[in-house]
């Protein structure tokens, strides 16, 4: 029994690292097929292992960036910073992706919790001059509601 769980994890990882080599293809040769091919593995290896982070972030990333799907990028990510919550990139693409689907505040909490927590990197400067965007936004956004 255990060894059929060990199998079955590595199975998973051998699949995420499949996918990442299509998703290279994809992003060398802008083909949207390769894409396909990696949510596919990735798609498989999480039935094989459900909590394999690297397949969620990388599914969830793939689903945001390259196919433009918000929502699917959303559910992924949010898993991953479920099970590992200090993989901060899950965080960020999160709320890179709460900002295509229209979710501001979402994408600004995810970014103010991101800014508090994550360790120093090149993507804080990115995620604090978004945040600044994004809550002006916001702002502009709620004050059109009715009653402000």
């Amino acid at each position: 029994m255990k060894i059929n769980a060990w199998w079955r994890r590595m199975r998973s990882r051998y699949l995420t690292l499949r996918a990442a080599a299509h998703r290279h293809f994809g992003n060398q040769y802008g083909d949207k097929e390769s894409y396909m091919n990696a949510i596919s593995d990735l798609t498989h290896a999480l039935h094989l292992y459900g909590a394999n982070v690297d397949a969620l972030v990388m599914r969830g990333t793939i689903y945001w960036r390259e196919l433009a799907q918000p929502d699917r990028a959303v559910r992924d990510l949010s898993e991953a910073w479920k099970l590992a919550p200090a993989r901060w990139e899950a965080l960020f693409n999160r709320a890179l992706a709460r900002q295509q689907a229209g979710d501001l505040s979402g994408a600004v909490d995810d970014l103010q919790q991101y800014l508090r927590g994550a360790p120093s990197s090149s993507w804080k400067v990115t995620a604090e001059r978004l945040h600044k965007q994004l809550t002006a936004l916001s702002d502009v956004d709620e004050s059109r509601l009715p009653g402000h």
